[in-house]
């Protein structure tokens, strides 16, 4: 009977082996750590690091050709140092590898670092100027991979750098959980475009400056017109991220859903299951839309950005790294970033003592894919139905929606927080109610409204927003209804004019394509902002 009983659990444990994924079944990763000084190739070898696997591996893609190189160096010096009051458990540990690609402003090709902790404490007094004299001599962490700017093995098509970065992470260093952030200049929403880079002039270069280094970084009167940043390609619509400004390209949305489709396939082949990316992190302006998360919901499991201007000295690493030695679930550290940012730039926190403005603007949010494929997005397509009903039953309708488009707040680019949106619309209807009742379209309206909050609320892991949203002050008409602000925005353009502007663009995104029977989010958007004939 014992003879039986153990073949059985053999048996168990062998088809318990099959199902699980290959990554597993890797041997644990050795505590040996990279030393500064060793050699990098040697240390690989010795640690077998492809042939085994960790918990996490987060992959950090540095677009820093442009104004953004000193906050590149400053976020780098930021995860290898030593900050006072953190608990300092490492970078790249026997259980993380945090790899970095990096391209700058300076001539110095395209790079790839396997980022540890040093020795070196964080100097909380260093500023933007400090940051601008260092170079990548200043740092510690070794460099694993090198590619030329121009000429022979170069990489000057973006997005098939950003593929291969992700490839290469995936083949030389396994890991259980993938994060990716995509680091640099945001405008969010784009459809895929081919631009061709201009030729790279051989004269120095001037130095390159930003409006948004010197503009008043408290953007709560967004009604301002889209501004064009420097690094537009002529006729390129608003939208996408990581620009470079050297090879005139960056990354628009449905290449970055194609290029994480394959990254997940690659995963999926190598499991012997589905497997999606964890976590993937906008570090960079205006990207937490509904217009992104619908492009890219199958591409993760969780999706973090910021709506707002973001402040340049970015996500704050060193809190996030240690939080991630403490082997979080992948949920767990989609839940806890939003709070890591709040502790950093409130209470003092070390972002706050350099740029104190962002704890008062900052937002930030993150948001579950498949909650919101399942239940946000059918939710706002019976809005928008309830939507064009409410508008085509009164005339007075359409000019009471108008109105209160352009006294609401919005972001550049006129996204306006999800949320609020909401608040607003329940606010006019009860302020109807009150004054002569609501019609049948009305309170369908009204329950369509309430029901998109609902799975608006569940699609959230949590979300963080600086004091600007919960009292705007005395000077400010703006009201962000306490209590709604959810950190995602949608696009809902004030007037007609910044409706043509980008609807052409808007109608490739998938949340434009996206049907039930005859109904599309877009409709009710055409009947309140069409141009008047």
């Amino acid at each position: 009977m014992a003879y039986y009983r153990s073949l059985f659990l053999f048996f168990c444990f062998l088809f318990a082996a099959d199902i699980s994924s290959a990554a597993s079944l890797l041997p644990v990763c050795s505590n040996q750590l990279y030393q500064q000084g060793d050699s990098y190739p040697k240390y690989y070898q010795q640690s077998r690091r492809s042939k085994c696997t960790k918990e996490w591996v987060v992959l950090i893609y540095m677009a820093a050709d442009n104004d953004l190189t000193p906050y590149a160096f400053w976020d780098i010096y930021e995860m290898e140092s030593r900050l006072a009051g953190e608990t300092n458990l490492g970078a790249s540990t026997d259980r993380v590898d945090v790899l970095v690609e990096l391209d700058t402003f300076a001539r110095t090709g395209i790079q790839r670092y396997h980022i540890f902790q040093s020795d070196e404490n964080y100097d909380a007094n260093l500023r933007l100027e400090d940051f601008q004299k260092k170079s990548e001599k200043n740092i510690h962490s070794p460099m694993v991979k090198w590619f030329p700017e121009t000429g022979i093995g170069s990489l000057r098509n973006q997005k098939k750098r950003f593929q291969e970065f992700l490839q290469w992470g995936l083949e030389k260093y396994p890991a259980e959980n993938y994060m990716v952030v995509i680091w640099g200049h945001g405008e969010g929403y784009i459809g895929q475009h081919f631009e061709t880079p201009q030729v790279r002039d051989l004269h120095a270069r001037e130095k390159v400056t930003s409006n948004l280094l010197t503009r008043d970084m408290v953007y709560l009167d967004l009604l301002d017109q889209m501004d064009p940043a420097q690094f537009v390609i002529a006729g390129k619509p608003f939208g996408g991220v990581a620009f470079d400004y050297s090879d005139k390209t960056y990354l628009d949305i449905p290449s970055i859903s194609k290029i994480l489709g394959e990254f997940n396939q690659r995963r999926t082949e190598g499991h012997k299951r589905e497997a999606k990316l964890e976590i993937l992190a906008f570090d960079a302006c205006l990207m937490q839309s509904l217009e992104v998360a619908t492009e890219l919901m199958e591409a993760a499991s969780f999706l973090i950005g910021s709506e707002q201007i973001q402040n340049y000295l970015g996500l704050p690493y060193r809190k996030i790294l240690d939080y991630l030695q403490q082997g979080p679930t992948s949920y767990d550290l989609a839940k806890q970033i939003p709070e890591l940012i709040r502790q950093a730039y409130t209470e003092e926190g070390y972002q706050a003592v350099v740029n104190p403005k962002m704890a008062r603007t900052f937002t930030v949010s993150s948001l579950i894919l498949s909650e919101m494929r399942q239940q946000l997005l059918p939710a706002m397509l019976e809005l928008s139905s309830a939507l064009k009903l409410y508008l085509e039953e009164d005339f007075t309708h359409p000019m009471e929606f108008s109105y209160i488009l352009q006294e609401s707040a919005s972001f550049k680019g006129e996204g306006r927080d999800l949320g609020v949106f909401l608040g607003t619309l329940l606010k006019l209807l009860y302020e109807e109610n009150n004054q002569r009742g609501l019609s049948t379209a009305g309170h369908e309206l009204r329950a369509r409204a309430q029901n998109v909050l609902q799975a608006l609320q569940r699609s959230m892991v949590s979300y963080a927003y600086g004091d600007a949203y919960i009292n705007p002050g005395t000077d400010e008409n703006r009201s962000y209804l306490l209590g709604f602000f959810k950190g995602l925005t949608v696009w809902i353009p004030s007037n007609p004019d910044l409706f043509v502007a980008r609807e052409k663009e808007l109608s490739k995104s998938a949340l434009f394509k996206l049907q039930s029977g005859q109904i599309r989010w877009p409709d009710w958007l055409a009947g309140v902002l069409s141009p008047i004939e």
